[in-house]
């Protein structure tokens, strides 16, 4: 059982699971999980300048937050949101550096997932109006010191980020 949407505005539903945990306080419960309609995306832009890799960030209202935005990746698209990637992040503009598909699994949703991507790009191909700021590596592990700062998503990509550098 579950509530779903008649016309497709927000991309989820919500849908409720009986649990049964006979070692738990209480044995059994209904829990309400969203659950999605489909991969979110996730993508972070990067361009050599002088020898040093950079990383285009831009700011989000980021709900939960005290300040009410964060840095977050160059596009994020949630689970079951429907949205393009703009057209300099695509081939043959943008060139893919490393992918991977996470869980966004967590106490209420269900089966959500995001694929995190690095993308190369040049600057010739990131249009002049694009708000958002270019920052480096060192700078984006300073920034993810500090709380309410970066997005979850900016963490989860430069988390990946490390793995490859």
């Amino acid at each position: 059982m579950g509530w779903r949407e008649r016309e497709r505005r927000q991309g989820f539903g919500i849908d409720f699971f009986a649990v049964i945990a006979p070692y738990r306080e209480v044995g059994g419960w209904v829990q309400p999980l969203v659950n999605s309609f489909g991969e979110g995306q996730v993508i972070l832009a990067c361009r050599e300048r002088n020898g040093v890799l950079e990383f285009f960030v831009r700011a989000a209202a980021e709900r939960g937050l005290a300040t009410t935005s964060a840095l977050a990746p160059s596009f994020v698209r949630y689970p079951g949101a429907i949205a393009e990637p703009p057209a300099w992040l695509l081939e043959p503009q943008g060139k893919l550096w490393c992918s991977t598909t996470e869980s966004d699994e967590g106490g209420r949703f269900y089966r959500d997932a995001s694929v995190y991507q690095v993308i190369r790009v040049d600057d010739s191909s990131v249009p002049r109006n694009e708000t958002g700021a270019w920052v480096t590596l060192s700078e984006l592990k300073i920034m993810l010191r500090m709380s309410n700062v970066c997005t979850i998503q900016l963490r989860g990509i430069v988390s990946q980020l490390l793995a490859v550098t």
